[in-house]
């Protein structure tokens, strides 16, 4: 009895419990409904945040959680749910809510269901804490296609360097042979069957060149993985890097040109007893380098082409027309005196393509009597005749300044188009041409006219090309010519600058260094029209007044990691200054850069600067500012912009200065201001580039787009920047 009367009691307090639990759906139904709608808000917000750090990993090319997109798609579909019930049912039985309808059946059905729906809202709401939306992409290595002539000699080369990358007791093998023969293009190409084959998890690339910079190869390796390092120096990035090739099973780095010993360890790159099946492929122009120094276990030796082979490229490249007009004998002859590298073949036979039979003839004069000067032993006379004749056959005078603007840059350097526009712009190279889009229009047709010669390379990197390092080689040899008079010093280290005399006659200075250990004080060069001054470690430079005295026809100026703090005064003696870069330089005063009249590009990249000087608004004549990446710069005095009455192209992009426009304080006061100044340049700017924190900001300048070629908009709010310099 007992027993039945607690099992008695039981049920009678869950019927009671479930009968409040019905009535409250009843009672509290509007309670519910309002509380539902509160949570529904809440997980509404935090799904927006969520994607905002999705769509900045996306940005980031990282992959986005699996949980994290679970729970996105789950999240959508409730949220879709509750619209429907809050848009919907809720909504067509709005009277019932307000006392109007007596249907206690269908209150009760809606108040339930909103304590359901709260539930699931909560839930989702307790379960978007992520401890990290996104991971790095799983490294993907280089991307190759095929690349390379099936040659006799060369497949021959080719099926062994397999045979040894395949034999997982050989850790380092080598492709040898002189400039110009086409060591990398056979790296490459073994490079992308090891990948087919799926001999390797990963394959990645780095260039090392004459100078080679640590740091760098240790970036393009990185890069490669998709890898990011936190350490600064050289040592602690090394070590990064080394546990992340360990951590991948089976890897292949191919080291491109290396010319004396590589300190592996230095890099980061896994020993042999470290890492078994991290292998390196290198290339190299001397075999006792890579036998002895680099300890290649296998060195392959690539000779020049036979005359089959020789011949056959050459008939590929200029194309079916040496078949015609008695063309053949002479273009036989024309092919011989390319000595069978590929590079000489290439470039002569593209400069020939369509030409008629006295230019063949007059090439063939050329050659043979073309005479290297002040050329390296590596690059070889005949290599160095077949480039020259290839540069001076090119009908374009800006072409040719083109090309030679290219040499200016480092070796294996991505070389971007737009400091070939700034330049060439400031140096006035392109016939009557004033808007600064016609000069890229000009500058991407001569791009494409060096191309289809060969004296210029795609790049991997957007909006850059590349110089063949014996290409550059000749490039500076000709540029060096007392006719052009260029200097280029590209060294690791700056002791001493040459004596005054040797300057005098210049037209173009380029020294690009790692280190500067004497100041410049004052050159004497009355015909220099561009001076260039890069180094690697943050330089300090001090002018005195008179340093740009002797050089009244500067018309471009560039430096880049120099801590000039101010500019001299009097710079009135550049009156035909028309392009100055000052990248990633400490800035502190440069108001006296009002006084550069002539003035038509002004770039400040990357510069530490605070505040942009009143002065600026005196450069009538300006048509380009960039202020990408100035993250320090706060203040632009108001009326500075809507004074370049000129202005055809702004980057602004990675800077703040769009939070601190004006002296006034407060965010909100400024905005107005902000727009207004935006909108006074609408008539003539062209190109615009800014970040902004948020869209409602461009509601009231649509005006601004009207006149717009190209423009870039991120809206965020974070800043996000770019790390791309438009120098070298």
């Amino acid at each position: 009895m007992d027993i039945l009367t607690s099992i008695a009691s039981k049920i009678a307090e869950l019927l009671v419990e479930a009968a409040g639990r019905q009535l409250g759906y009843l009672i509290c139904s509007d309670g519910s409904i309002q509380a539902l709608t509160e949570e529904t808000e809440k997980l509404k917000d935090k799904r927006a945040a969520i994607q905002m750090s999705i769509n900045a990993a996306t940005a980031q090319l990282e992959v986005i959680s699996p949980e994290v997109k679970r729970w996105a798609s789950e999240v959508d579909k409730i949220m879709n749910e509750l619209r429907k019930f809050l848009e919907e049912d809720v909504k067509v039985n709005k009277m019932c809510f307000n006392g109007w309808c007596p249907n206690l059946k269908l209150r009760h059905s809606l108040g339930r269901k909103a304590k359901k729906h709260t539930e699931v809202v909560l839930k989702k709401q307790q379960e978007g804490k992520f401890d990290r939306i996104s991971y790095p992409p799983p490294p993907t290595g280089i991307h190759l296609v095929p690349s390379m002539k099936a040659f006799d000699s060369r497949t021959k080369i080719l099926k062994q360097v397999m045979e040894a990358v395949r034999d997982e007791n050989i850790h380092i093998i080598a492709i040898c042979g002189m400039g110009g023969i086409g060591k990398i293009t056979m790296a490459k190409e073994i490079a992308r069957r090891a990948q087919e084959e799926k001999l390797f998890g990963v394959v990645v690339m780095a260039v090392v060149s004459k100078n080679p910079n640590v740091k760098k190869i240790q970036g393009q390796i990185a890069d490669a993985l998709h890898f990011e390092f936190s350490a600064e120096t050289e040592s602690g990035r090394a070590d990064q890097l080394r546990e992340r090739i360990k951590g991948i099973e089976k890897i292949l780095i191919v080291l491109d040109d290396i010319w004396e010993i590589l300190d592996l360890e230095a890099v980061g790159i896994p020993s042999e007893s470290e890492h078994p099946r991290c292998n390196i492929l290198l290339t190299s122009r001397n075999e006792e380098v890579a036998r002895t120094q680099m300890r290649s276990q296998k060195t392959f030796i690539l000779e020049v082409l036979s005359l089959n082979e020789a011949w056959n490229l050459f008939e590929v490249v200029a194309g079916p027309s040496i078949n015609k007009h008695d063309l053949r004998p002479i273009a036989e002859q024309i092919a011989n005196e390319c000595k069978g590298l590929p590079v000489a073949i290439v470039t002569v036979g593209r400069a020939l393509e369509e030409k008629g039979k006295e230019e063949w003839n007059d090439a063939l004069l050329q050659l043979r009597k073309s005479i290297a000067r002040n050329i390296s032993a590596e690059v070889g006379a005949n290599v160095f005749s077949s480039i020259e004749f290839s540069y001076t056959f090119l009908r374009s005078e800006e072409a040719k300044s083109c090309f030679l603007l290219c040499c200016l840059f480092p070796e294996d350097h991505d070389i971007p188009i737009d400091t070939l526009v700034r330049y060439g712009k400031g140096l006035r190279l392109f016939e009557n041409i004033d808007a600064m889009e016609e000069a890229r229009n000009r500058v991407l047709t001569l791009v494409q006219t060096l191309k289809r010669c060969f004296l210029l390379l795609d790049s991997n990197k957007r909006g850059c090309v590349k110089l063949h390092d014996v290409v550059r080689d000749v490039a500076i040899s000709i540029a060096s010519k007392k006719e052009h008079g260029f200097i280029v010093r590209c060294n690791n280290e700056i002791e001493e600058w040459p004596e005054i005399d040797t300057w005098e006659n210049c037209t173009t200075i380029s020294v690009v260094t790692n280190k500067i250990k004497k100041h410049l004080n004052r050159l004497e060069c009355l015909k220099l029209k561009l001076l260039h001054l890069s180094t690697e470690l943050l330089h300090q430079q001090e002018f005195n007044d008179n340093f740009f005295r002797g050089m009244e026809k500067l018309e471009v100026l560039a430096f880049r990691n120099i801590d000039i703090q101010s500019l001299p005064s009097p710079l009135q003696v550049l009156q035909n200054m028309r392009t100055l870069h000052l990248e990633n330089c400490i800035l502190k005063d440069i108001s006296s850069i009002g006084a550069l009249v002539k003035l038509e590009i002004l770039s400040l990249f990357g510069s530490k600067i605070q505040e942009l000087p009143r002065e600026l608004g005196h450069l009538q004549n300006l048509k380009l500012l960039d202020i990408t990446n100035c993250v320090q710069l706060n203040r632009i005095p108001l009326g500075v912009l809507s004074s370049l009455t000129k202005l055809e192209e702004l980057y602004m992009l990675g800077s703040f200065s769009f939070r601190a426009w004006s002296p006034v304080q407060g965010f909100e006061v400024n905005i107005r201001t902000i727009v207004d100044e935006l909108i006074s340049l609408s008539d003539h700017l062209k190109i615009f580039e800014i970040w902004i924190p948020h869209v409602l900001l461009l509601g009231q300048s649509s005006v601004l787009f009207n006149n717009l070629t190209r423009f870039r908009i991120v809206i965020s709010n974070y800043n996000y920047g770019t790390s791309e310099s438009c120098l070298f």
